[in-house]
C-alpha cells in the first residue's frame, strides 16, 4: 500500500513538472543516464575552474591590500 502511494506521489510530481514546462513553451528533453553523467562532469569541471579563478582573484586582492612596497606578506597566485 505504501509503495503504491509513493508511486502515485512521484508520478504526480513528474506530471506537474512536465506540465509546467509545456505551459512555458520549453522543450521537454529526456536524457539518458550517460548524457546526464557527462553533463554533470562538465558542470563540475566548470565549477572547479570558476572556483580556482575566484581563489586567484581573492589572492590578488589580498596582495593589493597588504602591499607596502616590498614582497613581504605577499601570497603566490595559483595558475588556473
Amino acid at each position: 500500500m505504501l509503495l503504491i502511494a509513493l508511486i502515485i506521489s512521484f508520478s504526480n510530481i513528474a506530471c506537474l513538472i512536465i506540465g509546467l514546462k509545456i505551459r512555458d513553451g520549453k522543450e521537454i528533453k529526456i536524457s539518458s543516464p550517460v548524457e546526464m553523467i557527462k553533463e554533470h562532469k562538465e558542470n563540475k569541471e566548470i565549477k572547479q575552474e570558476e572556483h580556482q579563478k575566484q581563489k586567484a582573484l581573492e589572492t590578488m586582492l589580498y596582495n593589493i591590500e597588504i602591499y607596502d612596497g616590498t614582497e613581504e606578506g605577499q601570497r603566490d597566485i595559483e595558475k588556473y
